[in-house]
């Protein structure tokens, strides 16, 4: 399995540990949709988001745990976008720094944006408060359920 980046690895470890079923990005099975759309007004790019990490509740709902190290203008407008187009999905950023200004000439930081947006943040893996409510979410599920890694089948001649 590959894991990108020490926060993603942060965030895989809380979850399996808590034993949360989720759903990790870069172990999709192929062919297994788990986009969301977004309609984008700027046509020129991509209307798929791929979230980094879900979990399916008991009920249904889907929370999306977003891992960001730069929350750069696209992304932050993607997420209000998505966030407005898909009412019953809960989105939650973790940053690796959400003290972290949105640029260098702006006053506003990560957590400034995503207070004044009405969507929860934490720094570096999902908080405490976070696991449990989770827990709590899923006990319905097959515990620990992580999505298989991808094989890649190799065909000798």
């Amino acid at each position: 399995m590959v894991i990108r980046t020490k926060l993603q690895q942060d965030i895989y470890d809380a979850l399996t540990k808590a034993r949360i079923p989720f759903y990790y990005r870069e172990t999709a099975q192929r062919g297994e949709e788990v986009a969301l759309l977004v309609d984008l007004p700027d046509r020129s790019r991509a209307n798929r988001f791929y979230p980094t990490f879900i979990v399916t509740c008991d009920d249904g709902t889907r929370v999306v745990l977003q891992q960001k190290g730069r929350f750069v203008t696209a992304d932050r407008q993607k997420l209000r976008l998505l966030k407005q187009q898909h009412p019953t999905v809960e989105f939650r950023m973790i940053f690796s720094n959400s003290a972290q200004r949105i640029s260098s000439t702006s006053a506003t930081k990560y957590s400034d944006w995503c207070e004044r947006f009405g969507i929860a943040y934490c720094d570096g893996k999902p908080s405490q408060e976070w696991i449990e409510e989770l827990q709590r979410r899923t006990v319905g599920q097959v515990q620990g359920w992580v999505t298989p890694p991808v094989t890649e089948t190799v065909v000798q001649a």
